[in-house]
């Protein structure tokens, strides 16, 4: 792995579980597979491996546990006697006890538990936590049709994708359930997926800035087209409302997705959001969108400039960077961010790891880039 960093700006934690083996497995169709059947196997021989899932670290007196949710999974098991992969929309949540050690390749969940039937199954959704440290939230993202690898059994008739909702899980509970937390905002909220996303549990807000809609974000959308949207949802955890600020980069009037949202807590009151999203369209228009994985739609943006919002003014600027010796990142999308305090040069810095490339040709991208922060700000 290459690290590389930014001169200056003038671990969400994303977990992937890699199979192992070499042996050539047989891919079928989940739909052939009774539901109470799928379940995974985290034996070392059949890890499973997530896609476009989400995860967060929820850490308070009785509990320091990485939660791991949704997404797209892949698991193995026997069918009819012989050894087979099934790809799906992963309907399980579960974690891993950040207080024990534990070996990368031989660990168990400290609990895993399977959603209900009328809880959806989702990947490039949002998810959010609060100041308890006990709860998740999922909201956003999108019914996978994946044609392209199989017929999931957890997507939904065009018909009868459901409306936007905001459902919550409690992990402290010994029930571990799903609540419908759906509010009345005086507003309708449209599901988007691959927006940028954040909470901030000192605050109790969270955030979901962009995204797009498709033909499996709602029963009313256009089948085999993408919108780019360009607000960004609010809620409020202590309150429960929501409302619906302006998303932006560069330039007014685009839509964003495929980045990364982070809190900076600097300077005073609740500091700044700082944003990398690597595509972008015109607002309103729409884009093709085959449903493929590894479909990009949008326009590349380059980390040229960081997207940065004042929580106290709620406003929108953009921040030149710049580069040692001119060496800049390759063009990529649904890459990872987290912020951290370094010790070092007693600045806050941003790191960015992986993605995949949007030139159709280097693939997955394994570097990792760090922002060095101004004491400006």
């Amino acid at each position: 792995m290459n690290l590389y960093r930014w001169a200056s700006l003038p671990f969400f934690v994303a977990v992937v579980l890699a199979a192992s083996g070499n042996q050539t497995v047989k891919r079928i169709g989940s739909g052939d597979i009774p539901s109470d059947q799928q379940t995974y196997d985290f034996s070392p021989e059949n890890r499973c491996a997530l896609l476009s899932h989400q995860s967060a670290v929820l850490k308070n007196d009785d509990h320091h546990l990485l939660v791991i949710e949704g997404g797209m999974s892949k698991f193995k098991f026997i069918w009819k006697a012989e050894v087979v992969e099934v790809l799906d929309l992963n309907p399980y949540t579960f974690s891993i006890d950040l207080t024990q050690e534990f070996d990368p390749y031989t660990w168990t969940p400290s609990f895993q538990t399977r959603k209900p039937l009328n809880v959806p199954a989702l990947n490039r959704f949002g998810m959010w936590v609060d100041s308890s440290q006990d709860v998740i939230y999922i909201q956003g993202g999108h019914f996978y049709a994946a044609s392209k690898w199989n017929e999931s059994s957890y997507s939904p008739e065009k018909a009868d994708i459901p409306d936007w909702s905001l459902w919550r899980f409690d992990v402290r509970s010994g029930k571990r359930a799903w609540e419908d937390v759906t509010g009345d905002y005086g507003w309708k909220v449209e599901r988007a997926l691959a927006g940028a996303v954040v909470s901030i549990p000192k605050y109790d807000l969270s955030f979901y800035g962009g995204g797009i809609t498709n033909s499996r974000t709602s029963s009313e959308t256009p089948l085999g087209l993408s919108r780019p949207q360009v607000g960004m949802l609010v809620y409020n955890h202590t309150t429960s409302t929501m409302t619906n600020e302006t998303f932006f980069g560069d330039e007014e009037g685009y839509g964003y997705w495929n980045g990364r949202m982070l809190h900076l807590p600097i300077g005073c009151g609740k500091g700044y959001l700082i944003s990398f999203v690597p595509e972008r369209a015109r607002a309103g228009t729409f884009l093709s969108d085959d449903g493929s994985v590894a479909e990009k739609t949008g326009e590349s943006v380059v980390f040229n400039y960081a997207m940065i919002y004042s929580l106290d003014k709620k406003i929108w600027f953009n921040q030149s960077t710049t580069f040692f010796d001119d060496e800049k990142p390759i063009v990529r999308t649904r890459f990872c961010g987290a912020v951290v305090y370094s010790n070092e040069t007693d600045t806050w810095e941003v790191w960015i790891h992986g993605g995949m490339s949007m030139d159709g040709q280097s693939g997955g991208i394994d570097e990792m880039w760090v922002l060095s922060l101004p004491t400006f700000m």
